[in-house]
């Protein structure tokens, strides 16, 4: 069950990232089965992670946060001209020492955090 879940969850984050809009929600939380997706949002960047259904929205909110005021203090200027998917791979070292601030938030297996 938690490996199809784990399996899942990629293309249920695809789907959420492409509906989103100009008039979307700056904020909101998508429950699906034993987990949420949390995002936030902003400048034209979705800040998207999958935690347990569990923890706290506030602490889920809270590292997106973090991850957002980073992200956009780095490379806000740069996100208008950028051409491929992984133009800021860079801010992943960033993203996994944010993580281990957190610690229990994720399910096994995912990459969504």
């Amino acid at each position: 069950m938690a490996e199809a879940a784990a399996r899942a969850s990629p293309a249920q984050a695809k789907k959420i990232v492409k509906q989103l809009s100009a008039t979307s929600p700056a904020r909101m939380t998508i429950e699906s089965g034993q987990n949420s997706f949390h995002y936030i949002h902003l400048e034209g960047v979705c800040f998207l992670c999958l935690a347990e259904r569990s923890y706290p929205k506030r602490l889920a909110f809270s590292y997106l946060d973090d991850l957002q005021k980073e992200f956009l203090g780095k490379f806000r200027d740069e996100i208008p001209s950028a051409s491929r998917p992984y133009a800021f791979i860079r801010f992943d070292t960033f993203i996994q020492r944010t993580k281990k601030l957190y610690p229990a938030a994720f399910p096994r297996n995912s990459n969504f955090g």
